[in-house]
């Protein structure tokens, strides 16, 4: 299964925060390392697991904290959903760190991104908006 994933860095502090990494963890680890950057935040659009299974992964390889809506939260960490996601290819996912609202900042060194909730596909959906960018998860589907 495929699904877009998201390094969102700040030049300055090199820190940076991952979208929705669930697959090739060790691809997007790699790409982190060569572009200079440490993960401070892991941040779901949204609760399924093709957007969650490398939570677990990630966070362990980096101690960043993880982010999802508070409607969407109950789904990280259940059985089913590490089921789920370990038939999926990946990990799993821990309990997130932080339960995110709308208009919420979040501060990824000097960058700020801002939480926009858009129920529909989940409870929790939400897209990212930072200078210039929208990132959507699934609440606009590609096509």
């Amino acid at each position: 299964m495929a699904n877009f994933c998201y390094l969102v860095g700040d030049e300055i502090t090199k820190t940076c925060a991952l979208i929705d990494p669930a697959f090739e963890t060790d691809r997007i680890l790699k790409e982190v390392e060569s572009e200079g950057f440490n993960v401070t935040h892991i941040i779901n659009t949204h609760g399924h697991s093709d957007h969650t299974a490398g939570n677990k992964e990630i966070k362990a390889a980096t101690g960043a904290k993880l982010l999802i809506h508070e409607l969407d939260a109950n789904k990280l960490g259940k059985v089913l959903h590490n089921t789920l996601s370990r038939v999926l290819g990946g990990k799993g996912s821990p309990k997130p760190d932080v339960l995110l609202q709308d208009n919420d900042i979040i501060h990824v060194g000097e960058s700020r991104l801002t939480v926009l909730h858009t129920p529909g596909h989940t409870p929790g959906g939400i897209c990212i908006h930072t200078d210039n960018h929208v990132f959507t998860g699934d609440t606009l589907f590609v096509g």
